[in-house]
């Protein structure tokens, strides 16, 4: 059932990167607690696979996916996770007005993954982080993953260091 869960969630959050129509119904259904009132910044975790041990990769992929919405969770948003071969990408859905400072929470999510890797296997090497601009409509979600890709981009020809566009 759980599994299920997980497979449902990954097809919304899919949909939504590809800037594909996705009904409201649909989000709630993996989202419980979801409103159309809430505002979303995507956040984009690519991860270099390494040259060892990659059989176990997928594994690694929805562990890392767990760790990162349960930070998430505690930062007291809703997200939806996808995670494909290089990267793990959450559309994390707050509330404005209960984060004013949304810039200073997404840091610190940031900052307890950046931890999360240091312990990890990749030292810290082989992921870097992106984050969108805050939006409101879902349309816009495949604009903000954009957004995220850019930042990464843009931290790779050493243009930005920071992982806000």
């Amino acid at each position: 059932m759980e599994e299920n869960k997980h497979v449902a969630e990954e097809e919304v959050a899919r949909k939504l990167l590809a800037g594909k129509d996705c009904e409201q119904a649909e989000i709630k259904a993996v989202l419980p607690g979801y409103s159309a009132n809430l505002h979303f910044r995507v956040i984009l975790l690519k991860v270099t696979k390494p040259q060892s041990g990659t059989k176990d990769w997928e594994e690694t992929l929805l562990q890392l996916s767990a760790m990162m919405k349960n930070r998430i969770k505690k930062k007291g948003m809703l997200s939806l996770i996808s995670a494909a071969k290089d990267e793990i990408a959450a559309i994390c859905f707050f509330k404005k007005d209960e984060h004013n400072h949304d810039l200073a929470t997404f840091s610190d999510i940031h900052q307890s993954l950046v931890q999360l890797s240091i312990k990890d296997r990749y030292n810290g090497k082989h992921t870097m982080t992106g984050i969108s601009k805050a939006y409101k409509n879902t349309a816009d979600v495949c604009q903000a993953y954009d957004d995220a890709k850019k930042v990464i981009f843009l931290q790779q020809i050493n243009l930005l260091q920071e992982i806000f566009l």
